[in-house]
């Protein structure tokens, strides 16, 4: 299609910026790992070098094998989350093991270790704490573990509710109204990994994935698949970005050497429910939701998988009240054209008449006896299924991959007015890939490389079967008196919405003293299309004219699709220094350049000339300068991994999203607005 001519370009640069990559050193990927460093001390406090670190992965058996540097210092990187042992040994010292050490993902976790004198052949074994703040950087945030995502009540089974127990949420406020950190979280203001790799609805930067009158809740990950995730606020690592506020970076479970499986169902019906001593109709309440997940080895100590599923069956009847609808009596008034019309709208089951509340205070009450009320119920269903496989593979010492794909695939069921065919269909279908590669070059030098392709889809449809919307347009000076009642019609607003990204990310990681120095870039190619498909729109000036079809005013809603495009390019350098066992420095910088929206059938408006600018010209001036610097501290004042004082600054960048030029879709697509009565008395004046 034309609107990927970028493409053509972008895919061999990838390429080449890919082999060039592959060539100097395997990899694995970032934001989905975590460090554990330390400092190794003899009796004296004095620092020793030379000793042997082995840290031990307690799910795989996995050994990471190290020695303390000139200044007794180690440090380990891409660790998965998980619980670690660490063994400390030297000649003429009792070799010292460290238990059950729960490491998050991005954690940077210290473990200094105490060497007592004595045989290498004796051993001291301690339990770490198991609750300790971070110590080595200056970013605030909150990490929800596993078990608080599967024991605390969540209505509906949906992660994000969780993201009410970040310090700073706000999650009650209602659709544009809810944030993170002090930014929205409905539009831009949040970026949402899955191990790191982009898990955004695209259009936007948002929590929520939902489109239209989707209903589907799980659309990442169900929450027996998530081994924690975590938010990352203020001033966190240049490793991050396009966001100018919060993280939000879910971490999957993966296998281990046990095999491990369970099951649920849960389910509400209104069965068992207390009668609402206020209700006149029964509403039918029905909730299924069931799954189950197992993990274990493929090949001992080399290869595990992990697979989740997760179903959902719902439906909700809602009751309505009180709706107006034209009477029996009253549609032996209506013109052939008409009848059918009206044939789809129920006739009262409350008798009227209606009274609609007069204009202005002490207005006289209008009394409509050609109408009557409608009280009845909506019926609204969803069924949701969500799937996931993981699978790990130690290759060697030196080499690890990961695979993961998740899918979730959604059908909602809206009833939205009380009209035969009034039910507005929503599909959802969201694939989420992320390989990884993990190579060890040596020690002290580590590379970390992903590939994902995050694709969402959702056509939330109008309904209707194939009425337009009739209106009673106020405009025309349709009002109580002259209304007349529910009419059959689409919802507003029917689209289709498939989209993508493509995303390459690599860091490479070097301790060196007591510098642990980190490179790479995020790039990230989006594409959104969008269809509106078309609506019409009838506006009367009331029932009589409503009652012959002579509509005053016709006008339309909708385009064809468009395609929109663009490239994040992203690189960063961060170094964290401990310069004292108490005391890390962190510094960093980071640049985004994102290329200028694009696509098809859309275009400016021009103001100065009063036209539409060409297609293909550029929306806007591309911005080059999106410097981020990262400057912050982390202090531990009594070195005790108890009390930590923090500090830092950072700039931040919101990217350019592609929903932010569907707004220049209807310029080159016009709807047309049509008014009868113009064309049979001219426009006055």
């Amino acid at each position: 299609m034309n609107h990927f001519r970028a493409v053509r370009y972008l895919f061999p640069a990838i390429v080449c910026l890919c082999t060039l990559l592959l060539w100097h050193s395997p990899a694995y990927a970032q934001y989905d790992t975590g460090s554990i460093v330390g400092t190794v001390h003899d009796a004296t406090g004095a620092v020793v070098s030379g000793a042997t670190v082995k840290v031990t992965n307690t799910k795989t058996s996995r050994v990471y094998e190290l020695t303390s540097t000139d200044v007794g210092t180690f440090e380990v990187n891409g660790l998965p989350a998980s619980v670690f042992t660490v063994e400390t040994s030297k000649a003429g010292f009792k070799t010292e093991r460290v238990e059950n050490i729960l490491l998050y993902a991005t954690d940077r976790r210290e473990v200094n270790v105490k060497l007592a004198v004595g045989a290498a052949s004796e051993q001291v074994t301690v339990m770490a704490d198991s609750f300790t703040v971070n110590t080595q950087s200056s970013d605030l945030g909150a990490s929800i573990d596993s078990r608080s995502v599967s024991n605390l009540p969540l209505n509906g089974r949906d992660f994000t509710a969780l993201l009410a127990l970040v310090p700073g949420s706000v999650t009650t406020g209602g659709f544009g109204r809810n944030s993170l950190g002090g930014f929205e979280t409905t539009f831009a203001g949040v970026n949402v990994l899955l191990d790191g790799s982009d898990a955004t609805r695209i259009d936007v930067n948002a929590v929520s994935t939902q489109l239209g009158r989707q209903e589907s809740r799980i659309s990442r990950a169900s929450i027996d698949s998530i081994q924690e995730f975590k938010v990352l606020s203020s001033t966190y690592s240049a490793e991050y970005g396009r966001s100018a506020g919060d993280i939000v970076n879910v971490i999957t479970k993966s296998g281990g050497n046990t095999i491990h499986g369970s099951a649920f169902d849960y389910f509400r019906n209104d069965a068992m429910d207390t009668k609402n001593y206020f209700a006149t109709l029964p509403t039918p309440l029905r909730l299924n939701q069931f799954g189950g997940n197992v993990s274990g080895p493929i090949v001992k100590n080399k290869l595990f998988y992990f697979v989740n599923y997760e179903g959902v069956r719902q439906i909700i009847t809602v009751p309505v009240f009180l709706i107006p609808v034209m009477t029996q009596a009253e549609r032996t008034n209506l013109s052939a054209a008409m009848q059918p019309v009206m044939a789809t709208v129920p006739f009262p089951s409350v008798p009227g008449p209606v009274i609609f509340a007069g204009a202005g205070p002490g207005g006289a009450d209008i009394v409509r006896n050609d109408l009557g009320y409608f009280n009845g119920n909506e019926r609204n269903t969803l069924r949701e299924d969500t799937g996931s496989v993981k699978i790990d593979y130690n290759a060697s010492e030196k080499d690890t991959f990961a695979v993961r794909f998740n899918v979730a695939d959604s059908f909602t069921s809206t009833q939205y007015g009380i009209a035969t065919g009034q039910i507005s269909p929503s599909t959802s279908r969201n694939f989420l890939l992320k390989g990884t590669w993990n190579h060890t070059l040596s020690a002290n030098l580590l590379n970390e490389f992903g590939i994902a392709f995050n694709r969402p889809q959702t056509n939330s449809l109008g309904g209707g079967d194939g009425f337009p919307s009739f209106i009673c347009s106020t405009f025309w000076g349709c009002g109580p008196a002259t209304d007349f009642g529910t009419t059959p019609g689409p919802a507003l607003f029917s689209s289709l919405r498939p989209q993508h990204s493509l995303q390459f990310l690599d860091t490479l990681t070097w301790v060196k003293g007591k510098h642990t120095i980190k490179a790479g870039f995020d790039i990230r190619h989006a594409v959104t299309h969008d269809t509106l498909q078309p609506q019409e729109f009838l506006a009367f000036d009331g029932i009589t004219l409503f009652e012959q079809a002579q509509a005053l005013q016709l006008s339309t809603l909708g385009y064809n699709e468009v395609g929109v495009q663009n490239t994040n390019y992203d690189f960063f350098v961060q170094d964290d220094i401990r310069l004292t066992p108490k005391f890390t420095l962190n510094l960093g910088l980071r640049y985004e350049y994102n290329t200028v929206l694009q696509g098809d059938l859309i275009g400016n408006f021009n103001i100065a000339t009063l036209t539409l600018d060409p297609i293909g010209k550029p929306l806007y001036n591309p911005d080059r300068n999106n410097f981020g610097p990262r400057v912050g501290f982390a202090w531990d004042p009594f070195g005790r991994g108890k009390t930590v004082v923090r500090g830092g600054f950072g700039v931040f960048y919101s990217p350019m999203l592609t929903g932010a030029a569907l707004g220049l879709a209807s310029n080159y697509q016009q709807s047309f607005n049509f008014n009868f009565f113009d064309l049979l008395f001219g426009r006055p004046g």
